[in-house]
């Protein structure tokens, strides 16, 4: 009973830490220091502790040794950097999936891009996140190379976790924006296998993506604000 109590706790922990962080509510470099959450939620700090390292495996939160956790403050030159391992590994994800895309993953792709546009006009970011997760992983998860689908669940884990910081996301309207089109046109490359327009397509969205990169100024709340 004690087990199952502490894991909800970590759950409901876990939820409005992520919460805050997607919703930029909560400052990049935020030291988020367990006894605030513990005094502040009358609970000890092991729920607390599982939560940060959940959302420390996602890319959100930076846990170093003999100082804490903090929420992740990206530079414009760190992002630039996991996008060009990013571009590198998708490419190779295409290189080696693309022949085993079949119809079923190609109306998959069509569908995901339809989700992708609702969860944007609902700015639903965690469901946009989670959509554009499964776009990007699907020619990795199709090349059954284990290492590669690793690879490329964590870069993209910890790219789409830097957008939040930025105005990529939730910035216009997704009808008059490049994102949505670039998936369309990235579709009908895989469906045609045409891997040399398919590379370049890849290339052009990344390329676009980092070139979006935008910093407004916000305002905070701080941890005792969101528990």
């Amino acid at each position: 009973m004690e087990n199952n109590k502490r894991k909800s706790m970590e759950q409901v922990i876990y939820e409005n830490l992520k919460n805050a962080i997607l919703n930029r509510v909560i400052a990049p470099g935020t030291q988020l220091v367990e006894n605030i959450i513990a005094e502040k939620l009358k609970i000890s700090r092991t729920p607390i502790r599982g939560a940060l390292r959940r959302l420390a495996s996602e890319g959100f939160v930076n846990i170093i040794t003999n100082k804490g956790a903090f929420v992740i403050q990206p530079s414009i030159e760190k992002v630039i950097q996991v996008y060009e391992v990013r571009r590198e590994l998708e490419i190779i994800a295409m290189k080696f999936g693309i022949d085993k895309i079949n119809k079923q993953d190609i109306d998959r792709l069509r569908e995901l891009v339809k989700e992708e546009l609702k969860s944007y006009l609902e700015k639903d970011i965690e469901r946009y996140l989670c959509i554009n997760k499964e776009f990007h992983m699907m020619l990795a998860n199709k090349s059954n190379n284990q290492f590669l689908i690793e690879f490329a669940e964590k870069i993209i884990d910890q790219s789409n976790a830097y957008l939040i910081f930025y105005d990529v996301l939730f910035y216009g309207h997704m009808k008059e924006t490049r994102g949505l089109n670039e998936h369309k046109e990235i579709i009908n490359l895989i469906e045609q296998k045409n891997i040399k327009m398919l590379e370049e397509a890849f290339k052009k969205h990344i390329k676009g993506t980092v070139e979006s990169l935008k910093v407004n100024e916000r305002t905070y709340k701080s941890l005792t604000e969101i528990f």
